[in-house]
């Protein structure tokens, strides 16, 4: 299973936080990024 990049996260974020944009306030999209980092960064650990 290829893991996820710290760069891919980061597009395909920026992808959901330019289209979201006009309809969402920037904090929820930052607590969201966070915690799909987190989550990212456990299936990492678990993968392990």
């Amino acid at each position: 299973m290829p893991e996820a990049t710290d760069e891919q996260v980061k597009k395909v974020t920026q992808a959901i936080m330019e289209h979201h944009y006009e309809q969402a306030d920037i904090d929820k999209l930052e607590d969201k990024q966070l915690s799909m980092i987190d989550k990212i960064k456990e299936l990492r650990e678990q993968l392990k």
